[in-house]
């Protein structure tokens, strides 16, 4: 694209882009899953994991982590949890819907440790072509977060110069007679924690996942059987369910990576998986083994040292 060209192109950058994030999906549509994992420890050999449980439901996701300072002193760790990544792209163009439009907690992150609310910090980085751009991002003060309600006026306000050299850096891509966003977006959350000489402490974090959802097609119900292990029974279940005001029934994937950083404490001597369902017609369809049904909206899986090595992925269908 040459200089003069790049001058006329309209302003809308991300013009209609802001409601992206929070319009509902119609029937026709279908949004992508984006998952997130749970806490990543500072290594430390005096500090075990007792117990993890993780609850997975179509809306929110908890987990609990018991953690045991054996030393005879005071530890201090970093603990941190990284949100999903954010192709600006992805998200603009509505293929992902984010929970909440809060910039810096878009899955509303919330710890607790002990009841009391650590104060944790937030970072965020904007990344193009693997290359770190925040500081290209700041210079020309637009929000790495590019769906703020000021993003629009910055990038449009861009220099000749600054956006040619954004284009060929692959911070901006040409879209029709526009340029959007083309970054992405890096987020962590982070505390350092201390654990006194011989103490356990509670560790319970909810946070929203960024869900897959789509509406009863039987394509989409062929794509999903290897990922999410679907049985016949289950394929029965979904058949049979009951339609509300002539509305298909929703498939909703929530997934959670199994992250590194995870097991830097070991494997907790007890680990707990939990599936709960907002009613007892939602069909659950997992590739865990082993899973027991415990209550009419509740699944379990238990075991011992165990850290999950694979990313888990969950369909709910209602």
């Amino acid at each position: 694209m040459n200089r003069n060209a790049l001058f006329c192109l309209a302003s809308t950058v991300l013009a209609g882009a802001t409601l992206a994030y929070i319009s509902p999906i119609s029937a026709a549509d279908a949004s992508g899953e984006l998952p997130a994992g749970g806490l990543a420890f500072a290594a430390n050999p005096s500090i075990s994991i007792e117990r993890q449980d993780l609850l997975v439901s179509r809306d929110l996701i908890t987990l609990t982590y018991a953690l045991r300072n054996e030393a005879q002193s005071p530890q201090a760790i970093l603990i941190t949890f990284a949100l999903p990544e954010l192709d600006t792209n992805a998200v603009a163009d509505g293929e992902v819907i984010l929970p909440s439009a809060d910039p810096s907690n878009y899955v509303q992150f919330s710890p607790k440790v002990d009841g009391q609310a650590p104060a944790f910090k937030i970072e965020q980085r904007a990344f193009a072509l693997g290359l770190e751009v925040s500081e290209a991002l700041a210079k020309n003060h637009i929000p790495l977060f590019p769906f703020s309600t000021t993003s629009s006026g910055k990038l449009s306000g861009l220099t000749v110069d600054d956006r040619l050299d954004f284009l060929e850096r692959g911070i901006l891509k040409e879209d029709g007679a526009s340029v959007i966003a083309a970054w992405t977006l890096k987020t962590i959350a982070h505390w350092r924690q201390v654990i006194p000489a011989g103490q356990r402490i509670n560790i319970v974090h909810s946070y929203r996942p960024i869900t897959g959802v789509a509406p009863y097609k039987t394509e989409t119900l062929q794509s999903l059987r290897k990922r999410s292990c679907l049985s016949d029974a289950q394929e029965g279940a979904i058949a049979k369910l009951p339609s509300e005001g002539g509305v298909t029934p929703t498939f909703t994937s929530v997934g959670f990576l199994a992250i590194s950083g995870s097991d830097n404490l070991g494997p907790p001597r007890r680990f707990r998986l939990l599936i709960e369902t907002a009613d007892q017609f939602t069909v659950v369809a997992t590739c865990r083994d082993g899973l027991r049904r415990t209550g009419p909206t509740q699944l379990e899986w238990t075991a011992t040292d165990h850290v999950l090595e694979e990313d888990l992925h969950v369909l709910f269908v209602r």
